[in-house]
C-alpha cells in the first residue's frame, strides 16, 4: 500500500505523487536548460512542455488502461478518475508525439522535431531517474525473485505479500532502473554537448540512442518484474519487452538506411546485421528459458544482458558506417597549404 505523506481535510497526500511530481519538474527545467543550449525558444519549450504532459497522461492511462481494463469499471471511468495507474510506455509515446507535432507546426518556434526530442530525451532519462525511487513507498516495481529474508538495498527491497501477510524481501528492480536512467542521462549529456568528431552528430541521433539504450535495458530489466504489463493476447512476453524489440530494430534500420547511402553495401554490414540476429535470438531464448527455470535467472539475466549490450554495440557501429567519409585533400589544396605554412 502506498505510504501517506500528509493527510488534509479532503483526502491525503502519498509520498510516491511527491516523488513523480518532482521527478515532472526536473525533466521539465532540465528541458528548459538543454533547450536554451540548443537555441530552442522559450515560448516553444514551454508550449512542448504543456503538449508533452497532457500526450503524456493521455497515452499513459491509455496503455495502463488497456494491460490492466480489470481495474477500471469501464473506458469513460478510467479518463474520467484519478484513481489508476499510468504506463511509461504511453507517457514516452507521448511526449515523442508532442516532439514531432512541435517540430511540424508553429510550436517549434522553427525548432526542429529532432532537436527537439534531443532535449527531452536527456531531460527525460533525468526525470526517470528520480521517478523510479517513488517506488520506494509503493509495492510495485519489484521483480519476481524473491531473496533470503534479510536481504536489503540495492539488491532488495522489503514489501508485504497482500495474499499471505508475509514480509518479502523481493529484486529491487525500480532502484535499478533509477541507476540506469541516470547513467543514460549522462551518457546522452555527454554525446549530445560533445558531439564526436567522426562522424558529426545529426538532429535527431541523440533521441535515436537514447530509445536504443532504454530499450535495451528495459528489455532486461522488465522481465523480472512481478507488475509487468501485458497485451491482452499474450501473457508470455510484456508490452515494454515487445516495444523494446521493435524499437531496437527500428534504430538499427534507420543506421542501416544512412550507411547504405553514404557507403553502399559491404560485408560489415551483413556481419552487423547477423550479430543483431544473433543478440535477439539469444535474448528471446533465455526469456524463454527463465520463465521455466527460474532457479537460472542470474546465468539468464546474464546472458540476456549480454545479449542487449552485443545489439547496442551493432547499432553504434552502423551510427559509425553512416557518417559521412572525409574528403581526401587535392594535390592543388595540399600544395596551397603547404606554401601558406612555409
Amino acid at each position: 500500500m502506498d505510504k501517506i505523506a500528509f493527510v488534509y481535510s479532503g483526502g491525503s497526500i502519498l509520498w510516491s505523487s511527491i516523488i513523480i511530481a518532482c521527478a515532472v519538474l526536473t525533466g521539465a527545467l532540465a528541458f528548459l536548460a538543454l533547450s536554451r543550449a540548443a537555441d530552442v525558444r522559450l515560448r516553444a519549450a514551454l508550449s512542448y512542455l504543456l503538449l508533452a504532459v497532457a500526450l503524456s497522461l493521455l497515452f499513459g492511462r491509455l496503455v495502463h488502461w488497456y494491460c490492466r481494463h480489470e481495474q477500471y469499471a469501464g473506458f469513460v471511468s478510467a479518463f474520467s478518475g484519478l484513481s489508476g495507474g499510468f504506463s511509461m510506455l504511453g507517457v514516452a509515446a507521448g511526449c515523442a508525439l508532442a516532439g514531432l507535432i512541435a517540430g511540424k507546426t508553429p510550436l517549434g518556434g522553427g525548432a526542429s522535431a529532432g532537436r527537439i526530442l534531443d532535449c527531452a530525451a536527456i531531460a527525460g532519462m533525468a526525470g526517470l531517474a528520480l521517478g523510479r525511487l517513488s517506488a520506494f513507498f509503493t509495492v510495485g516495481d519489484r521483480g519476481w525473485i524473491i531473496f533470503p529474508q534479510g536481504t536489503g538495498l540495492p539488491l532488495a527491497s522489503e514489501v508485504i505479500n497482500s495474499a499471505t501477510g508475509a514480509s518479502e524481501a523481493r529484486l529491487a528492480t525500480f532502484l535499478f532502473q533509477s541507476a540506469e536512467a541516470l547513467i543514460f542521462a549522462l551518457v546522452l549529456g555527454f554525446f549530445f554537448f560533445r558531439p564526436l568528431s567522426r562522424p558529426a552528430r545529426r538532429e535527431g541521433d541523440t533521441a535515436l540512442f537514447a530509445l536504443a539504450l532504454w530499450s535495451a535495458g528495459e528489455l532486461v530489466l522488465d522481465s523480472t518484474r512481478y507488475d509487468a504489463l501485458y497485451l491482452r493476447s499474450n501473457g508470455f512476453v510484456s508490452v515494454i519487452q515487445i516495444f523494446a524489440a521493435l524499437s531496437l530494430a527500428l534504430v538499427m534500420l534507420i543506421f542501416s538506411l544512412r550507411s547504405k547511402k553514404a557507403r553502399g553495401i559491404g560485408g560489415v554490414h551483413f556481419a552487423l546485421w547477423g550479430l543483431c540476429l544473433c543478440c535477439a535470438g539469444l535474448a528471446g531464448y533465455m526469456e524463454y528459458y527463465v520463465q521455466r527455470h527460474g532457479n537460472s535467472h542470474v546465468m539468464c539475466y546474464c546472458l540476456m544482458s549480454l545479449a542487449a549490450l552485443g545489439f547496442l554495440a551493432a547499432v553504434f557501429a552502423m551510427y559509425r558506417l553512416g557518417a559521412p567519409a572525409r574528403a581526401k585533400p587535392t594535390a592543388q589544396k595540399s600544395a596551397q597549404a603547404a606554401s601558406h605554412i612555409a
